[in-house]
């Protein structure tokens, strides 16, 4: 039931990040939201098998499950927090381009959760990664996320990090997530 508890926490803190006036995306950034939307409709058609490994702290549990579009829309959700493309990052990145890979680090003196994120395109793969983190005088928490595509179908999924609060103990998780049979 703890455990329970702590995962639902560490979701809601994550889709906590989100309002809707951020849905609209900053001109010229990678559009995380737009990928994720376009992989609930392309893999919603079907009835997808997934390996879900969650840990937390020394407790893991793994859950193989099937997944409807509703399903993994909730999975993908998890990431939105995650687009530098989102309207109160306007002009909040750096952003390089080198043989295929675009980073967007936070610039210099800016004030927001999300740190990094890095988009890399190798043939058919897509790899994002991006990494929060939000500090406060109650809390910490760190996030880091993984996501990856092959041939613009997503295989794999992932996020870990930790939450220090005051006057508890730090708790440290990891979410992998892989699609077992995403059809073409």
């Amino acid at each position: 039931m703890r455990k329970l508890f702590l995962i639902c926490f560490i979701i809601l803190s994550c889709l906590a990040c989100e309002t809707p006036v951020d849905q609209q995306a900053t001109s010229g950034y990678f559009d995380l939201d737009e990928l994720l939307t376009g992989q609930v409709q392309r893999l919603g058609h079907d009835i997808l098998k997934s390996d879900k490994m969650i840990q937390i702290n020394e407790e893991s549990d793994r859950i193989y499950k099937e997944l409807n579009s509703k399903m993994l829309e909730e999975e993908l959700d998890v990431f939105k927090p995650f687009d530098p493309g989102l309207s109160r990052y306007r002009n909040a990145f750096d952003v390089t381009e080198i043989d295929g890979i675009t980073t967007y680090d936070k610039k210099e003196g800016v004030k927001q959760a999300l740190q990094w994120v890095k988009v890399e395109r190798q043939a058919s793969m897509l790899t994002v990664s991006a990494e929060i983190l939000e500090e406060t005088s109650i809390y910490t928490t760190q996030k880091k996320m993984s996501l990856v595509l092959d041939s613009d179908q997503i295989q794999s999924f992932s996020l870990l990090g930790y939450q220090k609060m005051l006057f508890k103990d730090t708790a440290f998780f990891e979410m992998k997530v892989s699609l077992l049979n995403p059809s073409n």
